[in-house]
């Protein structure tokens, strides 16, 4: 962020004849495109991790056969502490395509958008 010195600096050198010139938003154009705070990439995280958490139990599992709203199961039948590896990934894959996410980067991909 420039300081008030500097754009003051700069608005006297646009006065000067024969100065080449530009404004704020043409030279900071695409400067910053995917840089975010680390609070903004944890919030971002959290939110995604949440909904991929609400998906996993929307799927059907195919290793274990656990259905819509139930976790899967391990070969004994107890809960499983979490999703089979398949399930996941379909989840992480469903979300990020609802979000426009390209893996868990958050590069908008206009395509990936149904």
């Amino acid at each position: 962020m420039p300081t008030v010195w500097q754009l003051l600096r700069l608005a006297d050198d646009a006065k000067r004849p024969g100065s080449d010139t530009t404004t704020y938003p043409e030279a900071m154009n695409g400067i910053g495109i995917g840089w975010e705070s680390k609070a903004a990439a944890a919030r971002r995280d959290r939110d995604r991790n949440t909904a991929v958490a609400v998906e996993v139990l929307t799927l059907t599992c195919e290793k274990c056969g656990a259905g819509d709203g139930q976790q899967c199961k391990t070969k004994t039948g107890w809960v499983a502490d979490r999703p089979h590896a398949s399930r996941q990934r379909q989840a992480e894959a469903f979300v990020d395509e609802r979000l426009g996410y390209l893996g868990a980067n958050p590069v908008d991909v206009p395509e990936a958008r149904v």
